[in-house]
């Protein structure tokens, strides 16, 4: 999933790519836990970790629910990254 957080110019607009897993058997939506190439952020990784944690808290899946959508709707609304990129 890649998130582009637009600024006002003349900044550029940030990116992030967040790997996410879908667990059919729990309804649980969780970011994937996989090496980080050198350029991403450990402290953008940990917000995303922490958001998708406290939905899936909040908002326990119901049996037979996919929760793929309302998690990352979740993402958008509540993630923001500090100006100048990924620290």
């Amino acid at each position: 999933l890649q998130l582009t957080q637009r600024l006002t110019l003349p900044q550029e607009p940030v990116n992030i790519i967040v790997p996410i897993v879908y667990d059919m058997a729990t309804g649980l939506t969780q970011q994937a836990d996989i090496p980080r190439q050198h350029s991403s952020s450990g402290a953008a990784a940990l917000m995303v970790s922490n958001i998708l944690k406290r939905f899936s808290e909040l908002h326990p899946a119901r049996q037979g629910e996919c929760t793929i959508f309302a998690s990352v709707h979740e993402l958008m609304a509540n993630l923001n990254l500090p100006p100048g990129g990924r620290q």
